[in-house]
């Protein structure tokens, strides 16, 4: 199924397709992907930006929660993060 979007979680102009969206809001505006998970796992409610300055504690409170984290920063400081 493709066409505008009419639905909840989908701006106008953004074609509708079988595969879910994640959105997250960034610099003031609102971005999208395709949500691809090889488990079928569903999209996250809730996606929040990460970087270097967050703390564990708050990383792992929001994971706990259910909220995904989009790393914007260097990758070994995410790995030990992880």
């Amino acid at each position: 199924m493709t066409g505008e979007a009419t639905g909840e979680g989908y701006p106008s102009g953004i074609p509708v397709s079988e595969h879910p969206v994640v959105m997250w809001s960034e610099a003031g505006e609102t971005r999208y992907a395709r949500w691809r998970s090889e488990s079928g796992a569903p999209p996250p409610r809730r996606v929040v930006i990460a970087d270097d300055r967050m703390k564990a504690d708050a990383a792992y409170r929001l994971v706990c929660d259910g909220t995904a984290l989009l790393w914007r920063g260097d990758f070994q400081n995410a790995r030990q993060l992880l």
